[in-house]
């Protein structure tokens, strides 16, 4: 009696199920890769602000020691806090680029151009408050021993949509007085210039 045997053909390539999981497989690993690349692109942004806020509080800091009148030591008038708490700075009334200008003057030039700078770099970016560390001194005034500013910026975050990230108080009761401001994704740095 003879068996009726079929020769046993060899799987040659793959079937469509394998392919099939290979490209899921794949397209799983793809997904992975490009929500890290964008998780990546969000926190280098934030990281490029964050470098552009403390630039902008080193230039403030240097401009008010290059200029030590308009600090106002030994009376109760201080140009510079008086400048910031006018947002945005009010023009100053001259060019101390071309003209001469005493330390006031120069304090409310110093502020206007920090602040064109300011906001070129960092479109929505601001001052949320500027008083001494010590002391909630009034805009304007100069607290005895005054020492240092404590200088609280703000701007809108691309890596977060949180509501006013690292604010003050201060700082959100500030946000409620600007008309049609969007508090999410904003943050708020604190820094201590001591010029």
């Amino acid at each position: 009696m003879r068996l009726n045997m079929r020769p046993t053909r060899r799987q040659s390539g793959a079937s469509l199920i394998e392919v099939l999981i290979t490209l899921v497989l794949i397209a799983i690993a793809l997904l992975g890769m490009l929500s890290l690349q964008s998780a990546s692109l969000r926190y280098r942004a934030g990281a490029s602000v964050r470098y552009s806020i403390v630039d902008a509080a080193t230039d403030l800091s240097e401009r008010i020691r290059a200029n030590a009148s308009g600090l106002g030591e030994g009376s109760d008038f201080n140009a510079y806090l008086a400048a910031l708490s006018v947002q945005p700075p009010a023009a100053p009334a001259k060019d101390c680029s071309k003209v001469v200008c005493d330390g006031n003057e120069y304090a409310a030039w110093d502020v206007a151009q920090w602040w064109t700078l300011l906001t070129t770099q960092l479109p929505g970016a601001g001052v949320a408050s500027w008083t001494s560390p010590d002391v909630s001194a009034a805009a304007g005034t100069i607290p005895a021993g005054f020492v240092s500013y404590r200088l609280e910026l703000y701007w809108k975050d691309p890596s977060t949509s949180d509501v006013s990230v690292g604010c003050s108080k201060v700082a959100t009761d500030y946000f409620i007085t600007l008309p049609g401001f969007d508090a999410r994704g904003v943050t708020c740095a604190t820094i201590t210039l001591r010029p």
